[in-house]
């Protein structure tokens, strides 16, 4: 692990900072995942990066970017057809999650 969680918001939003680890390899970085709201019932997932930069934490935060942007993608799917699964399983009538 190269973060740790720092805030989140059940079930709208957690937020985590690079750890003692994930600074020497990336430098400061925190990574936000969200639910957003998509129109009337409809919601979207979204994923922030955000790094630092200036010199080498440039290179360090586009490398990052880069090398995450697969297993971004893979969670982002991943929890989409969980939600999406959720979602068919509960039915229209079911009450909205609280937190």
């Amino acid at each position: 692990m190269v973060f740790t969680l720092t805030s989140y918001d059940v079930p709208r939003q957690w937020t985590a900072l690079t750890d003692a680890r994930g600074q020497r390899l990336f430098g400061p970085c925190a990574m936000t995942y969200a639910a957003e709201p998509d129109g009337p019932g409809a919601s979207r997932i979204v994923c922030r990066l955000a790094a630092a930069a200036g010199g080498m934490r440039t290179l360090r935060a586009h490398a990052l970017a880069w090398g995450d942007l697969v297993m971004m993608r893979k969670q982002l799917r991943t929890l989409r057809d969980l939600a999406e699964r959720d979602a068919r399983t509960a039915g229209p009538d079911a009450p909205a999650p609280t937190s």
